[in-house]
């Protein structure tokens, strides 16, 4: 028996709803909502990457993410997420 699976592939779109919603994590790299994921869009060759929203194991599926946030020296990047208990990830 086969199996399929989805997989993101690009994502357009931003998510308005999320606070501090845009940070470039390097010069040529930006971080935004998108739904329920984190993505990050490399500017200058179009890829992209993404961070899902987490679920604990054994836990309800959250609500998204309320906000996003980037160090002063852009090492850390902290998600924010919105449910009954909720999670910030660094």
């Amino acid at each position: 028996m086969s199996t399929s699976v989805l997989q993101t592939k690009y994502v357009f779109g931003y998510h308005t709803g999320v606070a501090q919603n845009c940070a470039f994590i390097s010069d040529t790299v930006v971080a935004y909502a998108a739904g329920y994921q984190i993505v990050l869009n490399d500017t200058q060759d179009g890829t992209q990457k993404f961070i899902n929203s987490f679920v604990p194991v054994g836990g309800e599926p959250l609500d998204g993410f309320t906000c996003i946030a980037l160090s002063p020296n852009r090492k850390l990047l902290a998600v924010a997420e919105r449910g009954d208990k909720p999670e910030i990830n660094i």
